[in-house]
């Protein structure tokens, strides 16, 4: 065996042991990807081995019988790699008719081949001695020879046009999975021309089929995939937030991202000892089943905060390394904090909020039991108003000015919370309170507005605490309650809370609370106050109210009417009066006493709750009475309240046949320029001015001018409040024609009233 045989020998073990190996690998492996290369490496392997067998021939018979198989098997090479190309390219060749068709040309040719070992129509050996006396074989082509040839390279062109094909449309990022393997296919190519055309003894390109084989294995089976996930994680791991670092199994940082590098920087260079602690820190934490950690970094001046998470990276056998993961949450953290913060106070001025401050208020009184507290309240009278008039940013600036005037002057350890839109309140210590700091406080909420026609109106309400059992939320209460109960007092904006505002209170509630019930049961009745004309006969009496409560007795309208004004029920008081004095009058037209009267009382407040025309309309139907015997007042407060509405509803019910009456003249500060605009016939005036105490001159002087307009209007005069004859004397002299007071009857009820008034009906004056 000389030099060159030994070479060959070497090369062709290595590779025939590279392809079994690859080949059995390929056989055991599941994947369909690395199945597509069984055929090319068998072949490949069977290339070579026919091929050594034909160098070692040394007679003629067998040297033609290898050679026809080696050339047998480059057929079916050829064709194993345009099917394992297409495959890679992915190429979709629907018709099986074409695969049919090669496979028949390279039966043909293989045929061909085989039969040339007794025709050698295709090509011929002829053999020739070199050194030492070795034989070799040299290859004499005949004609159909070249179809065999042309079969072969068409496959490779096939091949090279597809691989050329998929370079030049793939995205940038996959040429080179189809360049590297059309340059590998390429140098085959030429090599195997080069050894043809030179018509070697050897043909050493037999070992570029192999070379070939396994360099497309490798390439597409690892190489292509590592590369492609390796370049895919870059692009993942650069494109996210997280600062990621990769490290072998004796922790040396193997990868990092930019996010990594920049955490990770020290002097301008990359801090791998700081990421290795982190690393361990990290991975100790998870073996103990804590928390993910937290580290800090200051980048750009700026405290940033991650989150730390490690975990080992194993197969089935072995550890390979750990992962290092950073999440930045300092976003998060902010608004997690802020959320905790905005849980515990107020958005717009940092107080506490409503619970908390309550909370905390509690905590406090129930801890520090032998200190004296106060607990303070604010409100803005009508801030609604002042946010309508100036917009919601300047009543936001009034708030905020409250909130830093009252952390200014409550220092110490006061808890300062807004409770809700313009209320604040503040817990403090009985001997750290100056009054001075209310004033003070106030002021800063009027420096918002210049404007001296809008002050604003703060009102300060202050409770004692009296001990550990009184809770925040009733205190807060109480101090709302004072301000409530004080709010038309303008001579201090302060008020403090006593236990009998609460007994007041309480009996303010109880009076609304029953009252609708009490209406029902009929605990609330009509009473009637005869009111007389100058000759002395009874013309009727005016419907007045009366309570018999279930707790508090009988209760008189003074007692009882300004609470139901001010809880907005006064509407159903005065309709539920109305009606008992309509089904009166149509009893008494009944009973043929056809000229008593009922007069009536028309609220303030009546106008905006109900249509008043429409009611006594109702009422007119219903009962069928005379609407002349009805006398409806309206009080003169009402009537400035709103003249043109007034107006109107005095035309509607005169409209129906009621007469109209203006009640309380002259209590109001409006009087004569309401006369001018409003219609009415009667002219009730107020008790107050026939108490003629100090200046009893004055009071006659005002008496008869009021007599005199309202007899020049066309008005009839009743004067209410008659207590004594010298009242009656002076209102005579004066032309009142009607007389209504104590000096002729106390209001009486119904039946009382008939039994005095239907026999005899004259009362002596």
């Amino acid at each position: 065996m000389d030099n060159i045989e030994k070479i060959y020998l070497i090369c062709a073990v290595i590779e025939f042991a590279s392809l079994a190996f690859i080949f059995v690998r390929l056989i055991m492996s599941r994947e369909a990807f690395f199945k597509s290369h069984i055929s090319l490496i068998g072949a490949s392997l069977l290339t070579i081995l026919i091929y050594s067998f034909f160098i070692f021939s040394r007679t003629y018979q067998k040297a033609m019988l290898f050679d026809g198989l080696y050339f047998i098997c480059t057929d079916w090479l050829c064709l194993s790699m345009l099917t394992f190309i297409v495959f890679y390219c992915k190429v979709n060749v629907e018709s099986k008719i074409i695969w049919k068709i090669a496979t028949c040309l390279c039966a043909i040719d293989s045929i061909s081949l085989f039969i040339n070992n007794w025709t050698r129509h295709s090509f011929d050996l002829s053999a020739i001695q070199i050194a030492n006396e070795h034989i070799y074989w040299l290859c004499e082509f005949k004609w159909p020879h070249y179809l065999h040839l042309a079969w072969c390279y068409t496959m490779i062109a096939i091949s090279s046009a597809l691989l050329i094909y998929n370079t030049i449309k793939s995205p940038w990022a996959y040429k080179r999975n189809f360049a590297m393997i059309l340059a590998a296919f390429l140098l085959l190519v030429f090599v195997n021309a080069v050894c043809y055309s030179q018509n070697l003894p050897i043909d050493f390109s037999v070992f570029c089929y192999p070379l070939l084989a396994m360099f497309t294995c490798y390439y597409t089976v690892y190489k292509v995939p590592r590369r492609v996930l390796g370049n895919a994680l870059k692009l993942v791991n650069e494109s996210v937030n997280d600062a990621t670092l990769y490290f072998d199994v004796k922790d040396k940082c193997v990868y990092k991202n930019s996010k990594a590098k920049q955490l990770f920087s020290k002097d301008g260079k990359f801090d791998e000892q700081k990421a290795v602690q982190i690393l361990r820190k990290a991975r100790e934490n998870h073996a103990d089943s804590k928390n993910l950690s937290r580290e800090c970094f200051m980048i750009n001046g700026e405290e940033l905060q991650f989150e730390v998470e490690a975990e080992e990276i194993s197969n089935e056998k072995e550890c390979l390394g750990s992962y290092l993961k950073l999440t930045d949450k300092t976003e998060e953290t902010q608004k997690y904090l802020t959320q905790k913060f905005f849980a515990t106070h107020d958005e717009l001025t940092g107080l506490y909020n409503r619970e908390h401050f309550f909370v905390l208020c509690d905590d406090r009184i129930e801890n520090d039991v032998g200190t004296e507290f106060l607990m303070i309240s604010t409100n803005i009278l009508q801030f609604k108003l002042l946010n309508e008039l100036f917009g919601e940013e300047i009543g936001n600036e009034v708030l905020v000015n409250i909130a830093i005037a009252a952390q200014t002057f409550f220092i110490d350890d006061s808890i300062i919370g807004r409770i809700n839109d313009d209320k604040f309140c503040c817990l403090v210590q009985a001997k750290f309170f100056n009054e001075s700091s209310l004033e003070e406080i106030t002021q800063a909420a009027q420096d918002v507005i210049k404007d001296s026609m809008h002050k604003v109106n703060l009102r300060i309400g202050i409770c004692h605490v009296r001990g550990i059992e009184e809770k925040a939320q009733t205190l807060y209460d109480k101090t709302q309650l004072v301000i409530k109960k004080d709010a038309n007092n303008y001579s201090q904006n302060y008020a403090w809370y006593d236990s009998n505002l609460m007994d007041e209170l309480f009996r303010e509630h109880q009076i609304t609370s029953d009252f609708e019930s009490s209406l029902e049961q009929g605990r609330i009745q009509m009473y009637l106050q005869p009111f007389v004309d100058i000759t002395g006969k009874t013309s009727g009496g005016e419907a007045l109210a009366r309570w018999d409560h279930k707790h508090y007795g009988i209760i008189m309208p003074d007692d009882f009417i300004p609470i139901l004004e001010r809880a907005g029920l006064m509407h159903k008081l005065d309709t539920y009066i109305w009606r008992q004095a309509a089904k009166t009058l149509a009893d008494w037209q009944s009973k043929k006493n056809l000229n008593l009267q009922i007069s009536v009382n028309v609220s303030s407040k009546d106008m905006f709750y109900i249509d008043i025309p429409k009611e006594f309309e109702k009422l007119l139907k219903e009962f069928k009475f005379n609407p002349r015997n009805l006398k409806i007042e309206f009080t003169e407060e009402g009537i400035t309240n709103d003249k043109k509405n007034a107006g109107a509803i005095f035309e509607r019910l005169k409209a129906f046949g009621f007469e109209i009456g203006i009640d309380d003249f002259g209590h109001g500060h409006s009087s004569l320029n309401m006369l001018k605009d409003i219609n009415a016939d009667i002219l009730k005036m107020d008790m107050v001015l026939l108490q003629q105490d100090k200046n009893p001159e004055r009071s006659e002087i005002i008496l008869n001018f009021i007599s005199q307009v309202s007899h020049a209007l066309g008005m009839r005069l009743i004067s209410e409040g008659v207590e004594n004859s010298k009242q009656l004397e002076m209102l005579k002299n004066l032309g009142c024609d009607y007389y209504q007071g104590f000096l002729f009857s106390h209001p009486l009820a119904v039946d009382d009233f008939e039994k005095k008034y239907f026999e005899d009906n004259a009362i002596k004056i």
